[in-house]
């Protein structure tokens, strides 16, 4: 179903990766820039937070080679927003859902009886906070 070496497949990584690693609220992914993101040997995205407070937050290596390779692959510019829609605008809050929600269906076609599945934004960024080992 996530096809990787699509370039809605490596989007979508990018995306949903993101989401995770860094705990961002959905509106602060959609407000980033890719000028927002630093990969190397530190790896990190700088978001603008509740109350306009910024704060720096470091990502896993795995999550910048990822974010590398989607932004090669859409031959995104530092002043472009980092993650826009099929017009060129930047992702909505209901964009985000709709990946999301793509993506569990396909979670509860393959595995109907295995758990009741809550994903969303919100779970993801919970998740990663509740992780061990984080």
């Amino acid at each position: 179903m996530l096809r990787e070496n699509s370039r809605e497949g490596i989007r979508h990584m990018a995306i949903l990766t993101l989401l995770y690693d860094s705990a961002c609220r959905v509106q602060e992914l959609i407000d980033l820039s890719v000028a927002d993101v630093t990969i190397g040997r530190c790896c990190k995205v700088f978001v603008k937070g509740k109350g306009s407070k910024y704060r720096e937050i470091p990502i896993f290596g795995e999550t910048g080679r990822i974010l590398k390779c989607y932004i090669n692959a859409y031959g995104l510019k530092s002043d472009d927003a980092l993650f826009t829609n099929r017009s060129g605008e930047r992702l909505t809050r209901a964009g985000v859902s709709h990946i999301m929600n793509k993506y569990k269906k396909f979670i509860a076609e393959q595995y109907p009886d295995s758990f009741d599945l809550r994903l969303s934004p919100h779970t993801m960024r919970h998740s990663k906070a509740t992780h061990p080992g984080k």
